[in-house]
Formats: structure tokens, sequence, C-alpha cells
């Protein structure tokens, strides 16, 4: 859930903004990323360029699509090339 002041400010998007990638897998692993796709993509997408393969392990293991794009149209994996994340592009390579 989000905070009092915005709704859209969750434990999970700190998490990944911070780089915090255990924190980030763990809130993954119980559920705690966005029920709205566009949200999830988001978080996935920053997820890729921060070179984050933890996280992305778990959005993968949580069935998240690792092939929908943001609603700029941006795939996780053109984020990952795009930021020149080898980890991220790996992670990605794993889990088709």
């Amino acid at each position: 859930a989000g905070t009092d002041e915005n709704a859209a400010h969750t434990p999970l998007q700190d998490a990944i903004n911070f780089g915090k990638g255990q924190a980030a897998a763990a809130l993954i692993a119980c559920g705690g990323y966005p029920e709205n796709v566009h949200g999830t993509q988001e978080l996935l997408q920053r997820a890729c360029e921060k070179d984050m393969a933890d996280v992305i392990t778990a959005f993968q293991r949580a069935g998240v699509d690792m092939r929908l794009p943001t609603q700029l149209q941006v795939t996780p994996m053109m984020a990952a090339i795009n930021a020149k994340k080898s980890a991220a592009v790996a992670a990605l390579m794993q889990a088709r």
C-alpha cells in the first residue's frame, strides 16, 4: 500500500529507487507490487535501468510478463540495453 499522502508511493518503489535489491525482491515475493500492469511495468523498467537482476528475477517468479512495455512503449529489455546494464540483460534472457 502507498502512503497516506500519496497512494502511488509504495515501499517497493522506494526499495527500487534506493537500490535495495534484497528488500525489493522480498516485497515482490510477498505480493507487494502494484496490481495495475502499468505500475508494475514502470517498476520493472526502473529495476532494469538500475541493473537489479535479483529484482528482475523476483518479478519473473511472481508471474510478471517480461515482454510487456511501459505506457511509453519501452520493454524491459529495451530499458536494460539502453542503460547498458549487462546483469539486467542476462536476467531478462534467463526469464524467457
